[in-house]
This record gives structure tokens, C-alpha cells and sequence, in this order.
């Protein structure tokens, strides 16, 4: 179960199997209804669907590249220039014809906020 509460200033969650009405009811009469939301969905974590772990099987630094730069909007002249390398380079790293570098990882990964490590085989 999850509530969420949602005002122009605040936002936080309750987690739980099950979250106590008087937990509920509190909300909703200092937030009001419209603002409280209940979710007695059940949640399954991505990592533990079997769709993810084959995407996981199948992930390469090359297609990891392409996501978060397409993500973010970027051509790949313009990753190049962020990342101090040149199109080529991008392009050749994207279908893991060639290895990301060590320093190119490091800045891909700030740039992209993940792990390095998912840059690097």
C-alpha cells in the first residue's frame, strides 16, 4: 500500500503492506481528499520482472550511450563536444565497435548520473 500526499510545498510517501486508517484519515483532514492518494496496488521491483533481467542480459555500454543520450535530446555532435571526444567516436562507442575510455566514462557518467561502471566492460 502507498499514500501519497501531494500540496504545492510538500510531498512524501507512507509505505507498508498496510498503512492504519487513522494514518489515512489524519492526512486527508489536514491535506483534504483531492490532495491524498491511496495505492493498494501491488508493487513488483523492475529488477525482479523477467523482462528486465533478459534487457539487463542483453544491456552494452554502446546501447546504454544511445539511451541516456537520447534521453537528454543530444545528437551525437553534440555528446562529442560535452564529452570531449569527436562524433566518430560517439558513433563508433554506440554500437560497441570501440571500447568507452576510461576518462570518457567518467564524464559520460556525470553527465548521464549513472554508475561508470555500466560504461565500461
Amino acid at each position: 500500500m502507498l499514500v501519497a500526499v501531494r500540496t504545492p510545498r510538500i510531498e512524501f510517501e507512507v509505505k507498508g503492506t498496510t498503512v492504519p486508517d487513522d494514518v489515512i484519515d489524519f492526512f486527508r483532514k489536514k491535506f483534504g481528499d483531492k490532495n491524498v492518494s491511496v495505492d493498494d496496488e501491488e508493487y513488483i521491483l523492475a529488477e525482479d520482472m523477467p523482462e528486465f533481467r533478459q534487457f539487463k542480459a542483453e544491456e552494452t555500454p554502446g546501447k546504454t550511450i544511445r539511451f541516456y543520450r537520447k534521453m537528454m535530446g543530444l545528437t551525437q555532435a553534440q555528446l562529442a563536444e560535452k564529452v570531449g571526444c569527436d562524433k566518430m567516436t560517439v558513433s563508433r562507442m554506440e554500437r560497441d565497435v570501440q571500447p568507452v575510455g576510461k576518462k570518457t566514462a567518467l564524464r559520460m557518467s556525470r553527465l548521464f548520473h549513472i554508475s561508470v561502471g555500466r560504461l565500461i566492460v
